[in-house]
């Protein structure tokens, strides 16, 4: 069943302004170091960037109660399977508030799909689970 979705829109632009004037203090506040070395080996690092923060955004609409309550942007971080498809990753404080949320829940999965059309770049997460009596 599903128990979140959330999605997120974000211009590459706004990404690349932040990162000019802000450079690696945006970096390190909010992005994880995998990251970071995605961005910094991509030809394009400001797409990568764009994706990873719709990705954070869109998981934390799915959660549905944003970034709060110790729950940061640099918890959730977007990796890559091994055919390249799009996934989360998260600390064990993310980790930790997702199985909170849904304690009722067993079987917690997670699904990504991000759409890009320069200047947007668009995300989705669906949380999905099975729900169990305890």
């Amino acid at each position: 069943m599903i128990l979140g979705h959330g999605i997120d829109l974000v211009n590459q632009n706004r990404i690349e302004a932040v990162l000019k004037r802000y450079g690696e203090r945006f970096e390190k506040k909010y992005f994880s170091d995998t990251e970071v070395n995605n961005a910094k080996q991509a030809r394009m690092r400001t797409e990568v960037y764009a994706k990873c923060w719709a990705v954070k955004e869109a998981f934390s609409k799915a959660l549905g109660t944003g970034i709060r309550d110790g729950l940061f942007l640099k918890d959730i971080s977007l990796v890559r399977g091994k055919l390249g498809k799009p996934e989360i990753q998260l600390n064990s404080k993310s980790l930790q508030k997702l199985n909170e949320l849904f304690s009722q829940c067993k079987n917690i999965d997670l699904h990504v799909s991000i759409s890009d059309e320069f200047p947007w770049v668009q995300a989705s997460v669906i949380i999905y689970g099975n729900t169990f009596n305890p």
